[in-house]
């Protein structure tokens, strides 16, 4: 939860509350877990588009270039938790801090234990910027991979079977779907960011919307997911199962025609 129109916040859950775990250093994990998980969806897309692009013969990444691309991805979530653990200030500094800035809100903050408090200084802007260049440059990459994908997918009609073909499809459909959901989570934090930066007054009630969104998430994931994908689809439909269970029957009857059971004669 947001503590505005001070940039900070505080959280409840079952770290904080029983093992007692500081609000910052569980918000420093949150943000990596977030771009964590947009960079999954980026790497996805490279691993689907290097996937049909082998089989077209067209825009191969070579494996040193892909390995490479994949490690710098993959350390810009432990760069963020970095400097967001160096951006916060300790316990001391954020009461010296509150009592100084706010005193109107120091008798407030006493009652409340586990918080974090944050001004803007150097690592901040750091992070600004980092989550800038995180969004445009997922975004570029999307749009780039999407398009060629989607060319690619005509020449890989005509190399494969039909079968086939429909799962590259459904499997690019579902990628494109995930990542329209993951902009649901970026775009409340983008807003909330932007709150933070232009220092509204009596913004509590406007925040508490972005973070609503932004925890319904996980739903939106998951049902984007489900009925994106057909496997999925159909499984929580029960059309998996009931599929089999027909060709079951239909093969048991089958073979009831094949080898029928004998039957005694009456006795006289």
């Amino acid at each position: 939860m947001s503590l505005f129109p001070i940039l900070g916040g505080y959280c409840e859950g079952f770290l904080a509350n029983y093992f007692g775990i500081w609000s910052h250093y569980l918000i420093a994990f949150l943000l990596p877990s977030i771009i964590f998980q947009v960079l999954c969806l980026v790497v996805c897309f490279l691993i689907k588009h290097q996937g049909i692009a082998r089989v077209v013969i067209h825009n191969v990444v070579p494996d040193t270039v892909y390995h490479c691309f994949l490690f710098l991805l993959f350390s810009l979530p432990i760069l963020t938790f970095f400097l967001f653990r160096e951006a916060g200030m300790t316990r001391e500094e954020q009461t010296l801090y509150v009592s100084t800035v706010y005193p109107n809100y120091r008798t407030q903050f006493e009652k409340q234990q586990n918080y974090a408090v944050y001004k803007f200084n150097t690592q901040f802007l750091i992070l600004i910027i980092e989550a800038a260049i995180i969004f445009f440059f997922s975004t570029t990459v999307f749009v780039f991979i999407t398009v060629d994908m989607i060319k690619m997918l005509k020449r890989l009609q005509k190399k494969v079977s039909a079968v086939s073909f429909k799962r590259y499809q459904s499997a690019v459909i579902s990628l494109v779907a995930q990542f329209g959901a993951s902009v649901v989570m970026l775009t409340p934090l983008t807003f909330f960011v932007w709150i933070a930066i232009s220092g509204m007054e009596n913004a509590q009630d406007l925040v508490l919307i972005p973070l609503f969104i932004c925890a319904l998430h996980s739903i939106i994931n998951a049902l984007v997911l489900i009925f994106s994908n057909p496997q999925y689809r159909d499984f929580v439909f029960r059309k998996i199962p009931m599929s089999r269970f027909k060709d079951a029957s239909l093969a048991f009857q089958s073979r009831s025609r094949i080898h029928p059971r004998s039957t005694r004669s009456p006795r006289p």
